[in-house]
């Protein structure tokens, strides 16, 4: 797994055998995305916002 947060930009997707991971950004989002957080719950990995939505999510 690869895990960043350099761009400021959501990502949860499988690349080949890679999963790519960024949380966005709390406090310097880019893009016209909402703040946002990385979440890992029930197998699941996802980059949500403080008001539930989610960005991106895969299934681990």
């Amino acid at each position: 797994m690869i895990a960043h947060g350099h761009t400021h930009i959501p990502v949860a997707e499988w690349q080949g055998e890679q999963i790519i991971f960024n949380p966005g950004s709390i406090t310097f989002p880019r893009n016209e995305f909402a703040a946002s957080f990385g979440l890992l719950e029930d197998n699941r990995l996802s980059v949500q916002t403080f008001d539930g939505e989610v960005l991106a999510s895969i299934e681990l």
